[in-house]
């Protein structure tokens, strides 16, 4: 597990923690508890934070499985 706590989970730790290469914020990736509606849809934490910090567009690490995700629009690519 990470050190990385969950700010809705209670304590929790992370279970897959993201960190935005642009500004550093730490997010949870993958997981249903940091959810937010946009434009009527759920999405993640990630998708949001990326809508608010890179217009929609962003790049993250997620540090426990050495996988880079990037965000543009619709779409999600992910490099390992």
């Amino acid at each position: 597990m990470s050190r990385d706590r969950c700010p809705r989970a209670k304590g929790e730790d992370s279970r897959v923690p993201a960190m935005c290469l642009v500004c550093g914020e730490v997010v949870c990736s993958q997981s249903y508890c940091c959810q937010t509606d946009m434009n009527g849809a759920m999405v993640g934490a990630a998708t949001s934070h990326a809508n608010t910090c890179g217009a929609g567009s962003g790049i993250f690490l997620r540090y426990c499985t050495s996988a880079v995700v990037f965000f543009v629009g619709k779409y999600i690519k992910r490099y390992c």
